[in-house]
């Protein structure tokens, strides 16, 4: 039987589950403030020692191929800039919320994060390559792309559990499901949550029309359409979570301004995209 979704009291729910982390609020004020410098972001890592490891670890991975070994932690946040410390900390701060309970069959908190680390790995590509906008902006929204389907899980466990059931025969899309067993999907969940974070507009617009990103409001088409085609990437190549793919249609291309011919290169260049992923799955 279907649920129906109450938004007021789901919202207070996920107020209560889901808050911004501390950790998250203050680097996100710091990095927003212009007078903020790496003192400022420094003073906020260095009693976080969990998030300065793995600060550190990204400035001596292969991924930046700086010689030498840093130990400093203010070198590390200059070498990476403030918009990757952002997304370090959006990934520390939301990793736990996919660490959940019993798996279920075909889902598992775990392959769900992977997902979401390759999706976030595969936009910033894309955003970097074809010039989409701020490259650790997309990042940061692979990361977040199917916070939804968390919600779903903690809950509306049983209808989940037959949503999951019903996306692996294949007959309609997960989104399809969802809708007709809530009344709207993850994507339309997950603007709930973040709506309570105040993240950008962009943000939650781009997570909005994921699914259907030529439908989204024109200033956020390209947020929506290079994450749409970074999640669908990652499907076909069959990393992490199996939702099956959905088709890529000729518009997305023309949309993002980038060749069809340049789909197996783009697969090919995010295989090789190890050493980020390595960390981000940590």
């Amino acid at each position: 039987m279907p649920v129906k979704i109450d938004v007021k009291e789901l919202e207070t729910k996920i107020q209560n589950v889901f808050p911004l982390p501390q950790i998250l609020e203050k680097i996100m004020r710091a990095v927003n403030d212009p007078d903020a410098n790496a003192t400022t972001i420094e003073n906020i890592f260095k009693y976080e020692p969990s998030l300065t490891l793995k600060l550190l670890t990204l400035a001596n991975s292969a991924y930046f191929g700086v010689p030498g070994k840093i130990t400093n932690i203010r070198i590390a946040i200059t070498l990476l800039g403030l918009n990757l410390i952002k997304s370090l900390a959006i990934h520390a701060s939301v990793n736990e919320f996919f660490r959940f309970g019993t798996n279920i069959p075909g889902f598992s908190g775990q392959e769900l994060w992977k997902h979401s680390v390759g999706v976030a790995v595969c936009a910033k590509m894309l955003a970097r390559d074809y010039k989409l906008g701020n490259c650790e902006d997309f990042f940061t929204l692979g990361i977040l792309h199917d916070a939804g389907l968390i919600i779903e899980y903690q809950f509306f466990r049983a209808s989940f559990i037959a949503i999951v059931s019903r996306m692996h025969e294949r007959k309609k899309s997960l989104p399809e499901i969802e809708r007709a067993e809530f009344g709207m999907d993850h994507a339309e969940l997950a603007q709930h949550l973040f709506a309570k974070w105040n993240l950008p507009a962009f943000f939650s617009q781009a997570l909005r029309y994921h699914h259907d990103p030529l439908q989204a409001p024109e200033s956020f088409r390209t947020h929506a359409a290079g994450l749409f085609l970074a999640d669908q990437l990652v499907r076909q190549i069959n990393f992490g979570f199996g939702c099956p793919a959905e088709p890529i249609t000729p518009a997305i291309f023309s949309l993002l301004g980038i060749p069809l011919g340049d789909l197996e290169k783009v697969k090919q260049e995010f295989l090789l995209q190890i050493d980020e992923l390595a960390l981000f799955l940590q």
